[in-house]
């Protein structure tokens, strides 16, 4: 059944990782733009968050990562990109999503991410 997205649109893994990996690649916004989304926010006193405009941030096996999970009741999706390796790992479910989902993926990507 087609409808409309919670935010606006609706798309397969596949879809997803090509929309990730064209981001990445600097095909979609400028350069500059791109870098000032993924530039870590501050908040009091010069604290540095765990977001970027729209994204949460991290390392996994040393490489930086960028995520994004979103979903309702039902389903979810989470996006992980990592710009050192061109790496982009989508994950959708048919359920509702939970921080015990969220540590899994991190596990799973820990297994397939080599370390540096």
């Amino acid at each position: 059944m087609k409808g409309i997205g919670f935010s606006g649109g609706y798309a397969n893994a596949r879809t997803l990782s090509i929309l990730m990996l064209t981001l990445m690649k600097g095909q979609l916004i400028e350069s500059n733009t791109l870098k000032e989304t993924f530039k870590p926010q501050s908040y009091g006193r010069g604290k540095i968050s765990k977001q970027t405009l729209g994204w949460w941030h991290g390392k996994v096996n040393g490489y930086q990562s960028y995520f994004h999970p979103g979903g309702g009741g039902g389903y979810s999706c989470e996006v992980q990109i990592y710009p050192d390796t061109g790496l982009v790992r989508v994950m959708i479910m048919n359920k509702t999503q939970t921080f015990g989902d969220l540590k899994l993926f991190k596990t799973i990507d820990k297994l397939w991410l080599p370390n540096i």
